[in-house]
This record gives C-alpha cells, sequence and structure tokens, in this order.
C-alpha cells in the first residue's frame, strides 16, 4: 500500500496493538504523541494520561514483534506528533439525541476489520477488559491493576477480578 492508505493500516495496527496491550480506552490511546513513547533494552516505556482524571502513569510494555512494530513506526515521528493521527478528530455527530464522535466510527472500522482476521466479535472494551483480567488471573495485586488501569479508586478494578480453578485451589490450601 502507498500513501495515505499505508499510513491508515500502519496506525489502525498500532491502535490495535496498543489497545491490546495497555488496556486503555481509545480515546487515551489517540492521546499518545510521539514524546510518550521511550525504549529502553528490554521494553517499550509508554506515558499514559488518563481520560476520567487526567492521572499518569508509565506502562511498560515487552519488546515482543507487535510492540517492535509500534516502535518503528512511533521512533520515525516528528516531536510532540499525534501517533494516530488519522483517527483523532473533532468532528461530533448526533444519533438518537446522543452525541458521538465520529473518531469511534474510524475505529469501530478497523476493529471490526481485526474481528475478522481474529474469527471473533471485539470492541475496544474487549481489550480493556480482557487485559485487565488477563493480568489479575495471572496474579497482578489489586494496587498493580489500579496502576496499570490509570484508576484510583479500587471500585473499577473489581469487574476485572475472576477466580480461576488455580486461585480457588490456593484458597483451599490457606485454609489448612
Amino acid at each position: 500500500m502507498a500513501g495515505e492508505n499505508h499510513h491508515n493500516s500502519i496506525q489502525a495496527k498500532t491502535l490495535v496493538t496498543l489497545l491490546y496491550y495497555t488496556g486503555r480506552r481509545p480515546s487515551e490511546i489517540l492521546e499518545l504523541q510521539s514524546d510518550n513513547f521511550e525504549r529502553d533494552r528490554r521494553y517499550l516505556n509508554v506515558k499514559m494520561q488518563t481520560k476520567k482524571r487526567g492521572r499518569g502513569s508509565y506502562i511498560y510494555l515487552p519488546m515482543n514483534e507487535d510492540i517492535k512494530e509500534v516502535w518503528e513506526y512511533v521512533k520515525n515521528l516528528p516531536p510532540k506528533f499525534y501517533i494516530i493521527w488519522e483517527f483523532k478528530g473533532s468532528s461530533i455527530k448526533k444519533v438518537n439525541g446522543k452525541e458521538y464522535e465520529v473518531t469511534s466510527y474510524k475505529i469501530e472500522y478497523w476493529i471490526k476489520k481485526w474481528s475478522k482476521l481474529a474469527g471473533k466479535k471485539l470492541t475496544p472494551y474487549f481489550f480493556r477488559h480482557n487485559r485487565l483480567s488477563e493480568l489479575a488471573l495471572k496474579g497482578a495485586d489489586m494496587n498493580e491493576l489500579m496502576h496499570f488501569k490509570g484508576s484510583k479508586d479500587v471500585s473499577s478494578v473489581i469487574p476485572y477480578l475472576h477466580m480461576s480453578p488455580k486461585k480457588i485451589k490456593k484458597l483451599a490450601r490457606l485454609m489448612q
């Protein structure tokens, strides 16, 4: 692909990759600029801001093939450049009396495209829920989940906690 379509593909893949690995809201990903990324030997460090509370935190992403592709794209952008500029927008559209950003329709288009490849229905929220639930099942504690999510309220993390057979057995061992 050439020109704008090529950029759209890179930006779409970057968007979906960051949704998956960071568990953040699409609107938070769209605010990322090239200066929010730093690479060290083992990680891509991403400074994230939350939309609801404006709280910032670093997320360290392992330098696997997906994250390397994100870094290859981001490192060549000018300073303070929105990394997913094609999807940013402030156009508001009213649907059934509610206001929506047109940008969200662009995101949904690409998510549907990736859903076909994945063979299941994906939504931007799927990535957030899946990532946080997966971290919880792997043993992340409440403070770690709150930091990752960019939350300062425990109650917002509780919906992502699920009991696995391994955790249920751990409870039984603790009762002995």
